[in-house]
């Protein structure tokens, strides 16, 4: 390696004197090899050799064709428990139609093995979005969005074409047959383990050289790989005609992992009351039976309150939770002394911003309408949902918010609409001058802003904007001038009111379809990665308590990407969930020393909100619902709930000595709010 004409190449790529071009790889370059592991100028690094050598294996995250035959002593049990965790989870329709996308296509056999796939798959062929193919050689059941590819393959579909189902925008591509059957063959590869090339020529009713073609052509991509991995192979291995199966690399690589007896240990699931108990712990969550902490004596540094709400807004980005249960009860949980002046500080900051992301229900908006002129209230309800996003990541709610439903939403009040358009042609106002803009009263003024709040249409520099739309009528400045007391939050104090940075009055929305590639690889990737850092394992399970989150067959192949990288892990971390599950592998160690560390721990017990993205009482008790409103609570005895609080009336979920009662009763029910709050919140 000459190492001055490396200084001058790095030289030229930060003066953009050269034209870089991004290539997914299946290997490093021997270049890019000597410059990682620092050949051959070794001996000028003053790291052991130990360490040098250790860094070159973990480096090495692809596979070496020469080392193929390795992969034939793949261990049975690993095989199968790769084929079921690969195997799309379906459990109702809108699974069953992921998995229909994701398999490609589902063989008669693959679809007779469940008796409820009949059920779906008949409400999927009502509303056009699968389809049944007939007059092949066999069978098969797709999903419409495919149906381009199966048009190149097989010229007697073409009257497929003309079914009014068929959206125009599938039609509009065109493949070609080599394409189309290499996406076809890469679909079943990623979702069945390995594989012969024959058995798909059957099921396809195509000539085998075509598929070893296409399974040649994803070779040469480094997604695939050939040899000998299941028992079965290896018998016939000696015979004349050697079987060859094909096989992903990532599946490939899982598999060679779990035929690891060690690291089988290490990737041993927790249970789902340890995962609970982790994310409890993760999110530093304050336990309704811990003491105060003396900062005196505390064995770690602890963080000052403004840092830990920093910390929580991290965790809790793009987060969709009523309006008055952000104060009222996810930070109280997290921040022991919570001061509202802190969030306060960060919205002024610039580094976060609240408003409402996900756009109202028509029919809920003029039911709404009506409330609000016979209540006579200028303020948004208490359960509108907020988000509070960070202004790093604010493109993706952004884009996130352009790609749902978008009907009627331009449905706001004629005062609405003045405010609004005063807000478009002068830009972030305070709120006197929009007031003198206007003409308007400042009691018309308020309500015209709680409005558009509702609406998804506008936010303010800081928080107490909305705590000021929350406030009763009872509670504001004028029904208080005789005693001289004035409200705590005052809607002139919001700072300066301004349009909501979002995309969504033009929405991308088309028919009953969803645009989700509104976001580009790298938005996905980070969205991934906000979804990991708050959950610390993702699955499928967990994207119901996500803002219009992608369908889960969108972030399984960016996942699937990551870990091919070697960003994440894929596997089964989690007991009693199904599918796929990924994480950072220092999360996937921090949760195995969590659990070592939990089962000497001592009790403690959480008392969450219904509305907490964290109150998994749905998963771990699928037979228990919960309505989630904010009035509604849980209790967890470490990772367990054991009591509910559910219209005012408590329910136990399991046996409690009647001595015990009480307390956990009130360790139920007892909050506390900080004084400032109490004005907005009441007595919740």
């Amino acid at each position: 390696m000459d190492i001055e004409e490396l200084m001058e190449l790095i030289a030229d790529i930060e003066q953009d004197k050269l034209t870089l071009i991004a290539k997914d790889l299946r290997e490093p370059s021997p270049f890019a090899q000597e410059i990682i592991n620092a050949r051959p100028y070794a001996f000028l690094d003053d790291a052991p050799f130990e360490e040098r050598r250790t860094n070159a294996i973990r480096n090495r995250s692809w596979a070496d064709p020469g080392e193929a035959r390795d992969f034939s002593l793949l261990d049975e049990e690993a095989i199968a428990r790769v084929r079921d965790e690969a195997w799309p989870y379906i459990n109702n329709v809108e699974e069953f139609h992921d998995g229909l996308f994701s398999l490609a296509y589902m063989s008669k056999q693959e679809f007779e093995s469940n008796t409820n796939y009949q059920t779906w798959q008949a409400v999927l062929l009502d509303a056009g979005r699968s389809l049944k193919l007939t007059g092949l050689p066999n069978e098969m059941w797709i999903a419409t969005e495919k149906l381009g590819c199966f048009l190149a393959l097989y010229p007697q579909l073409q009257s497929l074409q003309a079914l009014p189902e068929i959206p125009t925008f599938i039609l509009e591509k065109k493949w070609d047959r080599q394409d189309a059957l290499r996406e076809i063959v890469r679909s079943r590869l990623e979702c069945l383990g390995p594989i012969r090339s024959q058995q798909l020529a059957t099921e396809l009713a195509i000539d085998v050289a075509e598929i070893d073609f296409a399974l040649l052509a994803l070779e040469v991509e480094g997604f695939a790989f050939q040899g000998q991995f299941t028992q079965a192979a290896r018998k016939q291995k000696t015979t004349d005609d050697a079987v060859v199966e094909w096989c992903e690399r990532r599946l490939l690589q899982r598999i060679h992992r779990y035929t690891i007896d060690a690291h089988r240990k290490s990737i041993k699931p927790v249970s789902l009351q340890t995962y609970t108990e982790f994310l409890f712990d993760m999110h530093r969550l304050v336990a309704v039976t811990e003491p105060a902490i003396d900062t005196a004596t505390a064995k770690e540094p602890v963080l000052d309150g403004q840092t830990r709400l920093q910390n929580t807004l991290g965790l809790l980005d793009g987060i969709a939770a009523p309006a008055a249960s952000w104060e009222a009860d996810l930070y109280l949980v997290r921040v022991a002394d919570y001061d509202p002046s802190w969030l306060d500080v960060m919205c002024i900051s610039g580094r976060i911003v609240w408003g409402r992301y996900s756009l109202p229900n028509p029919s809920l908006r003029m039911q709404r309408r009506k409330e609000l002129k016979s209540s006579k209230s200028s303020g948004p309800i208490k359960s509108t949902p907020i988000s509070i996003v960070s202004r790093a990541n604010l493109d993706i709610w952004k884009a996130l918010s352009a790609a749902q439903a978008n009907e009627d939403v331009a449905s706001i009040s004629e005062l609405a609409k003045r405010i609004e358009s005063d807000l478009a042609s002068n830009g972030a106002s305070f709120f006197d001058q929009i007031q003198q803009r206007t003409g308007l009263l400042k009691a018309q003024l308020e309500q015209g802003l709680a409005e558009l709040v509702s609406s998804a249409r506008i936010t303010s520099d800081s928080f107490t904007g909305l705590r000021a739309l929350l406030t009763p009528n009872k509670k504001k400045p004028s029904t208080h001038k005789r005693r001289g007391r004035k409200a705590m939050f005052g809607v002139e104090d919001a700072g300066r009111w301004s349009l909501l940075e979002t995309d969504n009055r033009q929405g991308l929305s088309t028919g009953n379809t969803r645009h989700w590639d509104v976001l580009d690889e790298d938005q996905l990737e980070r969205l991934i990665g906000i979804y990991l850092q708050r959950w610390g394992v993702l699955f499928r399970g967990l994207l119901e308590r996500e803002l219009f989150a992608p369908p889960w067959r969108v972030l399984l192949a960016a996942l699937r990407k990551m870990e091919l990288r070697g960003t994440i892990r894929g596997g089964r971390f989690v007991a009693g969930v199904g599918g796929e599950q990924f994480a950072f592998p220092e999360t996937v160690d921090a949760l195995r020393k969590f659990k070592k560390r939990s089962d000497e721990s001592k009790v403690n017990y959480y008392s969450l909100s219904a509305v907490d993205p964290l109150n998994l009482l749905n998963l771990i008790l699928p037979n228990r619902k919960l309505s989630r409103l904010s009035k509604n609570r849980v209790l967890y005895e470490n990772g367990i709930p054991i009591a509910v609080l559910e219209s005012d009336k408590v329910s136990f979920l399991r046996e409690v000595d009647a001595n015990e009662q009480w307390n956990l009763q009130q360790a139920l029910i007892k909050k506390n709010f900080p004084p400032r709050l109490r004005s907005y919140l009441g007595s919740r």
